[in-house]
């Protein structure tokens, strides 16, 4: 439903990722890691009267440069969070995070971690429905960039 309580709603899913190596069951395991990277994005959409209907504050998150025996550079904690959410009253807003692919861009001895970070998200309303995707790509050597 769109309206709860008289209240817009609004369903937000996340998820985590740690790309470790093989065998690796925490990263406790590693070692070096550097403090966690954090970036705040923005999402507003705007209705044809010309309003804000959605004003979506989040943050991309992880940690990275963590190695096994010296090698590598892993990722962990890879996530995105809700920093600051607003839906106008009659929308509906859906949000689901996730990690569609986790690849290597280094060599197989020293392997340096990539993710892609997906956020979908479906906008409606009782006469209207748009959808989007914003893509971010994350790497164990602590470089990023939103697609």
């Amino acid at each position: 439903s769109i309206i709860q309580a008289n209240k817009p709603t609004a369903d937000v899913k996340t998820a985590e990722l740690n790309a470790l190596p093989a065998g690796v069951k925490s990263w406790h395991e590693l070692e070096n890691w550097a403090p966690p990277s954090t970036s705040l994005h923005q999402l507003t959409l705007i209705n044809r009267m010309g309003m804000h209907v959605v004003d979506f504050e989040y943050r991309l998150m992880f940690s990275h440069s963590g190695q096994h025996h010296g090698a590598g550079k892993y990722l962990h904690g890879v996530s995105i969070h809700v920093a600051s959410l607003t839906v106008r009253w009659g929308f509906h807003l859906t949000v689901d995070a996730s990690v569609p692919s986790i690849t290597n861009l280094g060599a197989t001895a020293n392997p340096i971690a990539h993710a892609t970070v997906a956020l979908r998200w479906t906008l409606t309303s009782p006469v209207q429905r748009w959808a989007g995707t914003i893509e971010f790509f994350v790497q164990g050597d602590g470089v990023w960039k939103k697609l």
